[in-house]
């Protein structure tokens, strides 16, 4: 008697080739959810059709002869936006396809229970003299339960904000009453920052990037992948960014990619090792040919043109990557481990927003002076604090970050100055100034504008700091927002 297949999923992707190549290996009938039955029939394949209110009882009717199971189940927030009312939603949850699925996810020495598409092609390759090996049909129960308990804690999440009386607005802001999830691990690292600790990452890193040629990553390339990518996406036009160990070594853009190599600091690209170059636009061969210059890079990029991959074979040692999709929501908030716990933030992502931006000296900045305060704002936020940075052509020309104190950073932009003409500069603060001399100081300097995050309108200190401002003829422009990054 053939063994039965019973499909519980909610979509047809790669379902039909993936039944038809299970019929080539064993003996089997169908029994699914209409959408099953549909992929199946533009195969050939008979499949008889059940409703999902049969499913438990469906369970006990297979018996012993079940032995593959293919479920998956609509996310809790998807269908939640989808009702006006939390009971409406409630019941709209596929609450009976994931009780099938932990039911049967508990017994892979019976059953092999797929959840994910993905996992269709090498299943069919997975196979062997005696079927799927236990070690494979446990990675499959694990990964289902995983995803079970996902989907009661999204569920459990979803009516603490939603359901009562009054729905919890903290909730709904992100912050649950508690946090749970789950992530599959994806790599093991021979070290993480020193090479006595044990490292891994857990998640979907690769569905956002490709290597495309280069060695493994390591450790902290990571976070300098994910650094660079959210720097970037700060910028509409032709843009390059430096990164490494997470912070901005360079920034610039223009209205070319080649403009925008230009404008780079030209000192931080002759010192450039080992970081990470991240351009917004297709690399050509000319662009191509500046980057392989750089010791021990990777590149990362939307796309590489032919020429380019032509000159990248003759060079060693550049690591060529996609960015193949933004990041998501799933970066809107940042974690940090603490004694007994985590801290969590939402990541800072909000829209710079200059209309909201007031100038209150008596001198106005100048029509071209508005690209480079933007663009000093959007790079600020990306730099460790205290930062103090300069910009000119939307391009940083010099920048002190990772300071302990304001005065600190500015000192050491100060030191920077030396070598780099600061003369109708932007110099963006990522706080409020604290001390009236840098505004003296930056002047003396040649610096014309300058942007922070101000005291408020009114305030004693705010009021002192545009006193000086006027002495000076300086622009003072406060965002009324902090951007600090520790």
């Amino acid at each position: 008697m053939a063994e039965m297949a019973l499909l519980i999923t909610r979509d047809a992707i790669g379902l039909g080739a993936f039944a038809k190549g299970l019929t080539a290996k064993m003996d089997l009938e169908f029994v699914g959810l209409p959408v099953a039955a549909r992929a199946l029939e533009e195969e050939g394949l008979e499949c008889r059709v059940v409703e999902e209110v049969d499913l438990l009882g469906l369970l006990d009717e297979l018996g012993d002869r079940l032995s593959v199971v293919v479920a998956n189940f609509q996310a809790v927030e998807g269908v939640g936006r989808q009702f006006h009312s939390w009971q409406a939603a409630m019941r709209k949850m596929d609450s009976l396809i994931v009780e099938s699925v932990a039911r049967l996810a508990t017994r892979p020495d019976r059953y092999a229970v797929f959840g994910n598409p993905n996992e269709y092609d090498s299943a069919l390759e997975a196979w062997g003299k005696k079927g799927f090996s236990m070690d494979f049909k446990v990675g499959l129960a694990s990964r289902a339960l995983a995803a079970v308990a996902e989907f009661h804690s999204s569920l459990g999440r979803y009516l603490e904000a939603n359901a009562g009386e009054r729905p919890d607005v903290t909730a709904l802001s992100g912050f649950p009453k508690t946090l749970s999830g789950s992530w599959k691990r994806e790599m093991v690292f021979t070290q993480g920052e020193n090479a006595h600790q044990m490292a891994a990452l857990y998640g979907d890193f690769f569905e956002s990037f490709e290597i495309l040629r280069g060695e493994a990553l390591n450790f902290s390339e990571v976070g300098d992948f994910s650094a660079a990518v959210l720097l970037i996406g700060e910028f509409q036009k032709p843009a390059i960014g430096m990164v490494q160990f997470g912070d901005v070594l360079a920034v610039s853009n223009g209205d070319s990619a080649a403009t925008a190599w230009e404008r780079l600091d030209g000192e931080k690209v002759r010192r450039f090792d080992g970081g990470v170059v991240i351009v917004n636009v297709t690399v050509d061969g000319d662009l191509a040919r500046k980057v392989a210059g750089l010791k021990s890079a990777t590149v990362i990029a939307p796309n590489y043109g032919e020429d380019a991959l032509e000159v990248f074979k003759e060079v060693e040692g550049v690591r060529l990557a996609t960015s193949k999709e933004g990041l998501g929501s799933e970066v809107m908030q940042q974690f940090r481990s603490v004694a007994g716990g985590i801290l969590v933030q939402d990541l800072d992502r909000a829209s710079v927003n200059p209309f909201e931006w007031k100038t209150l000296t008596r001198a106005q900045p100048l029509v071209d002076r508005w690209s480079d305060l933007l663009f000093a704002v959007k790079v600020s936020r990306h730099m460790r604090s205290s930062c103090v940075l300069a910009a000119k052509d939307e391009s940083v020309i010099a920048a002190a970050r990772a300071e302990l104190s304001q005065i600190l950073a500015w000192q050491r932009l100060k030191e920077l100055s030396a070598s780099v003409d600061l003369k109708g500069t932007v110099v963006a603060f990522d706080e409020a100034i604290g001390e009236v001399e840098i505004l003296r100081e930056a002047r003396a300097l040649g610096v014309d504008t300058i942007l922070h995050a101000g005291w408020g309108e009114g305030s004693e200190r705010e009021n002192e700091l545009l006193q000086v401002a006027d002495e000076c003829g300086l622009v003072l422009v406060a965002t009324g927002t902090g951007y600090r990054r520790c």
